[in-house]
Order: structure tokens, then C-alpha cells, then sequence
């Protein structure tokens, strides 16, 4: 069973070298046959945001920073003389992403709340084998290892009002209008809930793997905490040696070689135990790991030399905030690791680069 709440949202549209995709499509449609790179009728060609800035015998047709001076939009949404197309009007969708041309910037984003569970992971028939008991497939339901409850992602691109034909320096001299325009600047954003994570234990039961022990108390819960020796998961709980061990014989010392050990709170409460011969332990997948964020950004400066040349100088900041990605805890409770976490990536990277198109 699958439960699934998606929210997602999309605002403004426009890059610094192309034309967004669904604006592009909407003016081939309707404006470009008659407004190209061959045909300028009234001077004027839509193929691309240069062409557009540059305008037409009626001046530019984007008012870059104010949308609503726009004269295509303006000519789109039929509020001035000649409209565009002739003879019909866009549909108001599609008046929107023209009038969103002069904005300079894109931002998407999306978020999903959700909550996935089941018996297993996959379909293949043979993880039947992978029950802990056929006689109750219930008892494995769990949340599966692909179960996020919270997924944010988004990205944006923003053109710095900058240069000719912007906001700011639209008059400028040529040669400083070379060097204050043609930036832009991108981020890319993520930031994911924890997987599922299982507490282990001996197994008690049969020869199936991922046994789990037996709650006969509260079940910890966790959050990532440095230490002086290192980063644990769990703090607060004691490791201490499991109940069952008085069971063991002494002969030839079984029980003191024995490291079966069990979870308990500050007080010496017994949390998590390993299952008795025959004792299936508790639910799986109870608890969740650490979660992911994450952000990347880039700068990027375009230089035009001429119509035939176009230089790009950029530099990206993977994981600019340097921000670790903790991996799973340990859970298996006989571990003398339990509850440390052994594994991090997320180091900071920083690259420049540049490339010559012609």
C-alpha cells in the first residue's frame, strides 16, 4: 500500500542564452513565422531573447525588470495595438509565460509528503522467502527502504539585472556595459527525510536474516550528536549485557565469552532485547536516519565577441555550505559500535571553468 501527497509549484520562466522550452513553443506557434531570423516583419525578430531586447521598429519588445511595460506581452494580452497573433487571442496560460520572458529568472520547486509501506522491497515472487513467518505476512509490514516523508527539491537560474538592455547600466558605455552584463547566477536546493532504518538482534526465530529485537520498553529515538570521540545517533542509552546470558551455561566459561547485549535508558530501564528461542522480535523499519541537505550554486558570466563568437566563464560551489551527509547509524544492538555513525560524505567542492563557442 502506497500513500502519496504531492505539492508542486512552478513561478517565473526565462534563462540568460535560450528561450524557455514552453515560451519557445508558444511563440514558433503563433509569432515566429512571421517574425524570424529571414522574416522581420516590422524589423522585428523573436528566435531568440537578443532579438527580442534588440526589438523592432516600435523599440524592444522586453522591458526587462517590468514585465507590464513588455510590449510583446502587452501586444499578446491584446491591452495595445497591433496585437499578437492577428486575428485570435492567446489562451491566458500562455499570455503568462510571454509576460514572464521579461522577468529574468526561473524558480521550480516541489514538495512531497509521503508515507510508503509494505511487506517487501520489489516484486520478484522469490523474496517470499524473505518472511519472517508465512503464516503471518503481516508481520512484516514496514515502511520500505524507499520511504522518504519529506522531499523538497528546487532550482533557480536569475539573470543580474545588469548591462544593456537591463534594469540597472542599460545605457552604459559598450565597454562597461561588457564587463557589468551578461551574469547569471544558479542554485540547485535539496533536502530529503531520513531513510528507513532497521534495529537488529540475534535471531531467534529462524534462519531469515534481518531478525529484530524485542521492545520491552519505549524505543530509542535519534538525532545526530558529536561527541569528544566521534558522532552517535542515539545518545542517553546504556549498552549492557542481555538478560538472556544468565541463561548460558558456565561451563567452560559460555557465559562470560557471550556478547549478546541489550539497550537500555539512563536509568538502567531495559529498552531493546535480543528474542528468546522461538520469539519473533518487533516491527522493522521503525526508526529513520539522518537526513540529506544540500546546496549547490553556480555563477556564470557570458561574453559576446561579435555575432560569431560567445565565451563562458563560470565557477560551481557543490554542497556550497559544507554541509555533512551522515550515513545510517549502527543498530544492531550486540554491536560495540550501536548507535555510532561510521560513514559521511558531503565535502565541498569548488570548480571554475570557461568554454568558447563558435
Amino acid at each position: 500500500m502506497r500513500l502519496l501527497w504531492i505539492l508542486g509549484f512552478t513561478v517565473a520562466i526565462a534563462s540568460a542564452d535560450d528561450l524557455p522550452r514552453q515560451a519557445l513553443e508558444i511563440l514558433s506557434t503563433n509569432c515566429i513565422g512571421c517574425h524570424n531570423g529571414e522574416l522581420k516583419i516590422a524589423q522585428l525578430d523573436l528566435t531568440t531573447r537578443e532579438g527580442m531586447l534588440k526589438g523592432g521598429e516600435r523599440g524592444e519588445a522586453l522591458s526587462p525588470g517590468d514585465p507590464l511595460k513588455s510590449r510583446l506581452y502587452r501586444a499578446a494580452a491584446h491591452l495595445d495595438q497591433p496585437s499578437m497573433p492577428p486575428g485570435k487571442k492567446l489562451q491566458d496560460w500562455q499570455v503568462e509565460v510571454i509576460k514572464r520572458l521579461s522577468s529574468g529568472w526561473i524558480f521550480q520547486g516541489n514538495y512531497t509528503w509521503s508515507k510508503t509501506l509494505g511487506d517487501y522491497d520489489g516484486e520478484d515472487t522469490a523474496l517470499t522467502q524473505s518472511f519472517r513467518t508465512l503464516r503471518n505476512l503481516s508481520l512484516d509490514k514496514k515502511r520500505l527502504s524507499y520511504d522518504r516523508l519529506h522531499v523538497f527539491r528546487s532550482n533557480g537560474i536569475w539573470e543580474l539585472p545588469f548591462g544593456p538592455g537591463k534594469l540597472i547600466g542599460n545605457n552604459a558605455h559598450r565597454v562597461v556595459g561588457k564587463i557589468i552584463g551578461g551574469w547569471q547566477t544558479g542554485s540547485i536546493f535539496n533536502a530529503f527525510s531520513g531513510a528507513p532504518v532497521n534495529f537488529t538482534a540475534v535471531n531467534a526465530f529462524n534462519t531469515v536474516s534481518g531478525a529484530t529485537p524485542v521492545a520491552v520498553g519505549s524505543v530509542p529515538t535519534g538525532a545526530v550528536q558529536r561527541v569528544g570521540n566521534g558522532v552517535v545517533y542515539f545518545s542517553g542509552y546504556q549498552h549492557v549485557v542481555d538478560p538472556c546470558v544468565a541463561q548460558i551455561t558456565t561451563l567452560q566459561n559460555l557465559q562470560s565469552r557471550s556478547t549478546l547485549r541489550a539497550i537500555a535508558d539512563a536509568s538502567g530501564k531495559l529498552l531493546l532485547v535480543n528474542g528468546q528461542p522461538g520469539q519473533l522480535g518487533m516491527q522493522q523499519n521503525m526508526l529513520r536516519g539522518p537526513g540529506t541537505f544540500r546546496l549547490d550554486v553556480n555563477l556564470i558570466k557570458n561574453i559576446s565577441v561579435r555575432e560569431r563568437y560567445k565565451i563562458q566563464i563560470r565557477a560551481d560551489a557543490i554542497n556550497l555550505l559544507n554541509k555533512t551527509q551522515w550515513g545510517n547509524p549502527v543498530t544492531n544492538i550486540n554491536s560495540a559500535t550501536f548507535g555510532r555513525i561510521t560513514t559521511a560524505t558531503g565535502n565541498r567542492t569548488i570548480t571554475f571553468n570557461a568554454r568558447i563557442d563558435f
